[in-house]
């Protein structure tokens, strides 16, 4: 193969020498076709052929991996420099960015339109507290432009006292000889009362025997249920200065321990037969006293 490159070499050469030479008697020329190149001078012509292609190279080495980078950390100093790190394959480097300056204040802007009236707020204040018949207290709060009342139930036990003087007037047949009016305050108490007098019974005039008076206390015109302590009694002759007391949860018509309001409360002569019955006596001062307690 080297030979015949040789070859060709030489004769090619020899070919252009004597072309040189006889170039200024006969102009030469080439005509390429794909398959060959033929150089014309004269009546002589001279035929390339191409020349194929040498074996190929051997394979190189891979590339290095090329050097990308990316924005590993961002951090802003309280004097305002920012600074950035950023990884470019194992190496990091650091760039700082200084604070910018301070650009010139915008334009003051134009005034807003007035804003519509706020509405009241639901504030509230205690506007009066006014006490009831029964010891509740009523509030009144001012809440805007309204009112809101509510009620609290007292909570103070009632007690009353009454006292009376001389002898009290005995109806024939018996009957209410002390009275008061009580205000009962809560619904859930039970009422305590507690009687001082002189009891005295004696024979009517032209009658025999001996006889009896009882006294009794009553609620509303009934006796308390379940209770005989509010009682006292008196026989013939005898003169009875005590004082009684006893507790009333209900009557026959009203719980008192669901109930508030006004209690009639008065002492009730009975007389035995052919007894008069006297109830205190000339410059006496007997009391009844009534209260609400706990039930």
């Amino acid at each position: 193969m080297k030979h015949w490159y040789a070859y060709s070499f030489c004769r090619l050469a020899g070919f252009l020498l004597l072309a040189l030479i006889v170039m200024s008697c006969n102009p030469c020329y080439l005509e390429k076709t794909p398959t060959k190149t033929t150089l014309h001078c004269g009546d002589e012509s001279l035929v390339v052929k191409p020349v194929p292609p040498g074996p190929a190279g051997e394979k190189g080495e891979p590339g290095k991996a090329g050097d990308s980078c990316s924005v590993k950390t961002t951090s802003t100093e309280p004097s305002g420099v920012r600074k950035l790190v950023i990884q470019c394959g194992a190496k990091e480097h650091t760039i700082t960015i200084p604070k910018g300056e301070k650009g010139e204040p915008g334009e003051k802007g134009t005034q807003g339109e007035k804003g519509a009236p706020g509405q009241n707020g639901n504030s509230c204040f205690i506007f009066k507290i006014e006490k009831t018949q029964f010891n509740d207290q009523k509030v009144v709060l001012q809440c805007g432009d309204k009112k809101v009342e509510f009620l609290i139930p007292g909570t103070k036990y009632n007690r009353q006292f009454t006292e009376f003087s001389g002898i009290a007037s005995s109806p024939k047949g018996g009957g209410i000889v002390r009275h008061m009016s009580f205000t009962k305050l809560n619904l859930r108490s039970k009422l305590r009362a507690l009687y001082f007098d002189q009891f005295h019974a004696r024979l009517l005039p032209n009658k025999q025997g001996t006889c009896a008076c009882s006294w009794s206390i009553f609620f509303d015109g009934r006796p308390c249920i379940g209770l005989l302590d509010l009682e006292a009694n008196s026989q013939t002759g005898t003169k009875v200065t005590t004082a009684f007391m006893g507790y009333c949860a209900r009557t026959s018509v009203r719980a008192y321990t669901s109930y508030r309001g006004v209690v009639e409360v008065g002492v009730v002569m009975i007389p035995g037969k052919n007894c008069e019955c006297i109830t205190g006596k000339v410059a006496f001062n007997p009391f009844l006293e009534v209260e609400e307690v706990e039930q």
